[in-house]
């Protein structure tokens, strides 16, 4: 009942102000579900979320590996839309900072940002 609410509520809301802002949600909704740049990727999500449902997410998440994109994924089972820090820190912070050293760019000492900055 609360997801159908929820979406009905959305749906008006996406006729309602189309013109301003419907246009430009669905223009950078196909951008980032086209991926263009194959960038590596982290989802965090959960099966209890009634906004990000879990489904799409997952066909987004099969689609974007079977292009080739790198996709780092987390899936709390009983975590609210957006709340998943909240009830979880430990596990949110570790998915995070595992994708951030695995594309290079988690935590560096002094030293090894010196050698990346010569790089440049």
């Amino acid at each position: 009942m609360l997801q159908v609410s929820i979406s009905r509520s959305l749906e008006a809301y996406m006729r309602l102000f189309h013109g301003q802002v419907t246009r430009h949600y669905v223009q950078s909704s196909q951008t980032f579900r086209h991926n263009p740049l194959s960038t590596p990727s982290l989802l965090l999500y959960s099966l209890a979320d009634v906004v990000g449902r879990p489904r799409p997410i997952e066909s987004l998440i099969s689609e974007w590996r079977a292009g080739g994109v790198t996709v780092y994924t987390h899936c709390w089972t009983n975590t609210p839309h957006v709340r998943h820090y909240l009830h979880d820190p430990l596990t949110y912070t570790a998915a995070l900072n595992h994708f951030l050293d695995t594309i290079a760019l988690g935590h560096h000492d002094e030293h090894s940002v010196a050698i990346t900055a010569s790089k440049l």
